[in-house]
């Protein structure tokens, strides 16, 4: 989580309200994490049933 808030320039906090599906988390705080996770190779796919999928490239 460390490694992601750094690359993301979030506050740990912020990306641990990410993880645990905070609804006080910003969307711009998970659009940053997103950003940061897929300049590092990780791709996001939705499953059928609406889920994200996280995969490495």
């Amino acid at each position: 989580m460390q490694q992601l808030a750094e690359a993301a320039g979030l506050s740990f906090s912020t990306v641990r309200r990410l993880e645990d599906e905070d609804v006080s988390a910003s969307r711009r705080a998970l659009q940053a994490a997103m950003r940061a996770l897929r300049t590092h190779g990780i791709v996001f796919s939705f499953e059928d049933d609406g889920t994200i999928a996280l995969g490495k490239v």
